[in-house]
């Protein structure tokens, strides 16, 4: 995860890299990064975190998505690690 700036306002946004090497070894990787995308495109509520642009390059696919701050949501649930 990248920490990164829109040009035209200024607005700090964040951006999450997927590397397509490593998609192709998980198994049905690039389906369930689809499948994630098509889910949050879908969605639009105030709180829930907006997916704003995907970009590919040869090598990986990028989301660029709303930037919240306090950290990681697993940090914050109480659920006891096996």
């Amino acid at each position: 995860m990248y920490l990164a700036e829109r040009l035209e306002d200024k607005k700090k946004i964040a951006v999450k890299a997927f590397a397509k090497e490593a998609l192709t070894v998980e198994l049905k990787g690039k389906e369930s990064l689809m499948n994630e995308i098509n889910v949050m495109r879908s969605l639009d509520h105030p709180c829930l975190m907006k997916l704003f642009e995907v970009f590919e390059s040869d090598n990986s696919f990028y989301l660029v998505i709303e930037h919240l701050e306090g950290g990681q949501l697993f940090e914050k649930l109480n659920v006891p690690v096996n």
